[in-house]
């Protein structure tokens, strides 16, 4: 284990946290996840630090509208079976969701 913090989150903050960890080696896949005060955890996910000098491109998915009640979920589900079975070169280093909510 390289780091272990407490992140809060809250309705103002919209319910997101963020934890910042240095010391973290370049080029090195880094496997992180968060657990909630149950012991209930989300799944595991990774973070590839990038050197500086790194000549090789990275690669970025943007996400956003998936309707997870209808199960509309198609395009990520999508990008996850491919970014599996991509090798490591050629899988995303960044995922952006943009998550919209409404309320009626």
């Amino acid at each position: 284990m390289i780091a272990h913090a407490p992140a809060p989150v809250s309705a103002a903050s919209d319910w997101t946290t963020r934890v910042l960890v240095a010391g973290l080696t370049p080029s090195h896949v880094y496997w992180y996840r968060f657990t909630d005060a149950d012991g209930t955890a989300a799944a595991s996910a990774n973070d590839h630090r990038a050197a500086a000098d790194d000549p090789r491109p990275v690669k970025f998915a943007f996400v956003s509208c998936q309707d997870v009640n209808e199960g509309k979920l198609n395009a990520f589900r999508r990008m996850m079976f491919e970014d599996e079975r991509a090798t490591r070169d050629e899988q995303l280093e960044f995922v952006c969701t943009l998550a919209i909510s409404s309320t009626k």
